[in-house]
């Protein structure tokens, strides 16, 4: 006779308990902003779940068993989308719950969900009644001591911080905020991001203002820098022409100075000549008349050596007349380069 195995029977446990996420708009926005701010907030901490409005059962087996915390945040396990959390399956029940009052979850949020957290180890607690209708003052905290919940002190400014988080809550009228204690600064909430993003476009657009601005001055002090270089470059060409016409006038110097001094020596050979011829005269006595002649001859050839010396001279003076130019157009030039030096 064979045994029959009696299979076990399955366990539902529902995705929903029916009720609405929040009993007004600003109870609903209020649940759905601190969710979305706190999971931005947490983004990159790998071990870091936030959530709110999951059905979170906590003894398995007993579907029963199970509360929907407005938002509440895990450490040490995986983050992820989930359709439910089950503490035996995920090992590790919220750090942090938060719940938003309204008039129909005020004496449970104070009561039994508070006794039920308390026991699942839920170590910080927080109640917000973002009208101010039911709970005074608004928000409040708890941390667990001894197993029961004792009130987080306030701060001056209406806010109390969580050690859990790392954050300080306060009230801006209906709205939860959340201060980064670490950094110093507000996290922003997801409804606030819009206003945040124009303000960093702001600030872009302002500082590709401004690089725009600086490179502009540095093209026209670029601009200005070639401008000075082109003048510069335009007064060393005109003194590199000067000097080249100085060189050339002293190479004609020169060469007249050579010819003068050919045409002295050769005016010292003819004086010699004459002198050889006058000697050659005397000595020739007989030959006086041809020796006359070769006088006569060689003072005609004087008289050519004469017009040659008169016209070196003159083209001496000439010469002359040149460089006194010259040397007063470097001069001029000189003093013109020591002006445009001085206005660069």
């Amino acid at each position: 006779m064979s045994e029959s195995v009696i299979a076990s029977p399955i366990i539902e446990y529902p995705e929903s308990d029916g009720k609405p996420v929040g009993e007004t708009d600003v109870h609903r926005r209020e649940i759905l902003h601190t969710i979305e701010t706190l999971e931005r907030h947490f983004r990159n901490v790998p071990d870091i779940y936030v959530s709110g409005n999951l059905m979170f059962y906590y003894e398995e087996g007993n579907p029963a068993a199970v509360v929907s915390p407005d938002v509440f945040v895990v450490k040490g396990v995986r983050k992820g989308l989930r359709r439910t959390y089950k503490l035996w399956e995920e090992g590790v029940a919220p750090c942090v719950v938060i719940e938003m009052t309204s008039r129909s979850t005020r004496l449970e949020d104070k009561g039994n969900k508070r006794a039920l957290y308390a026991l699942l180890g839920v170590r910080e607690y927080f109640l917000f009644d973002p009208l101010g209708e039911y709970l005074k003052p608004p928000l409040q905290g708890f941390t667990l001591v001894d197993g029961e919940y004792a009130a987080l002190p306030v701060e001056s400014d209406g806010g109390i911080i969580s050690r859990e988080l790392g954050l300080k809550l306060y009230r801006d009228e209906t709205v939860l905020r959340l201060f980064d204690l670490a950094s110093g600064r507000e996290v922003v909430r997801t409804e606030d991001l819009s206003d945040v993003l124009q303000q960093a476009l702001s600030i872009v657009q302002q500082a590709e203002e401004h690089a725009r601005l600086a490179a502009e001055h540095a093209r026209l002090a670029a601009a200005q820098a070639q401008q000075e270089a082109d003048a510069r470059r335009r007064a060393e060409e005109q003194a590199r022409l000067a000097a080249a016409q100085a060189q050339q006038e002293a190479d004609a110097r020169r060469r007249a100075e050579e010819q003068a001094r050919l045409a002295a020596a050769q005016a010292q050979q003819e004086a010699d000549a004459r002198r050889r011829a006058e000697e050659q005269a005397q000595r020739e006595a007989d030959a006086r008349r041809r020796a006359e002649e070769q006088a006569r001859l060689a003072a005609e050839q004087a008289q050519r050596e004469a017009d040659a010396r008169r016209r070196a001279e003159e083209q001496a003076q000439r010469e002359a007349d040149a460089r006194r130019r010259a040397e007063a157009e470097i001069e001029r030039l000189r003093a013109e380069l020591q002006r445009l030096r001085g206005d660069v």
